[in-house]
């Protein structure tokens, strides 16, 4: 047997609480739900449209995707899929999963954006940042201590005024540190390559 129900306009805040997600979301939510499976293990799938909202005071235009839940040793476990996500400043791709599995990170989801505005991360860096970047990835762990680790590209990025193109490479974010591997650019001069990190809690350069 299955059943079908339709949510609208509902406060996220209530619907994401058994999660433990150890973030603060606010918003309105839509979604779809056909439930099935047996009563002491339910099979519940869906679709849903989040919008007007904001994670950790970060505004969200919108947020559209599709989902299932299921439940692993009494444990739910979220999975996203074809999630589109669209804030002022960034717009990604999203699938994967939230779960609160004892040994699994909260997070495990593959992202990528298609135009990401550096401008906005300029207040944490040691030099101004303007241009738009892509990022492929993957990001995990939890709120209090994220991990991401991909490849960023761009046309053409400004670094402390100096304009530079072709600009690419991995990327690892981590305990607070942004690491560049292999990470290649131009300019008028020649063809670079830049290995090193920086401590974004500080601005310490390393490499």
């Amino acid at each position: 047997a299955k059943i079908q129900l339709h949510i609208k306009d509902a406060r996220v805040e209530d619907l994401v609480r058994p999660l433990n997600l150890g973030v603060k979301v606010t918003g309105n939510l839509d979604k779809d739900i056909v439930i099935s499976g047996k009563l002491r293990n339910p099979h519940v799938e869906g679709k849903f449209h989040f919008y007007e909202g904001s994670v950790n005071d970060m505004f969200l235009q919108k947020v559209d995707g599709s989902y299932n839940v299921e439940s692993v040793n009494g444990k739910l476990v979220f999975m996203v899929k074809d999630v589109h996500v669209e804030t002022p400043w960034i717009n990604m791709e999203v699938s994967g999963t939230v779960s609160d599995l004892k040994n699994v990170p909260l997070f495990d989801l593959q992202l990528k954006t298609n135009d990401v505005m550096l401008d906005d991360f300029t207040d944490r860096m040691p030099y101004p940042l303007t241009g738009h970047a892509r990022f492929d990835g993957r990001f995990t762990g939890n709120v209090n201590n994220p991990v991401f680790e991909g490849i960023m590209t761009s046309e053409a990025i400004t670094i402390n005024g100096t304009a530079v193109k072709e600009a690419g490479g991995k990327v690892l974010f981590k305990n607070n540190i942004l690491t560049l591997s292999n990470f290649g650019f131009k300019d008028n001069d020649g063809s670079f390559n830049l290995n090193g990190s920086l401590n974004i809690g500080n601005n310490a350069l390393d490499g």
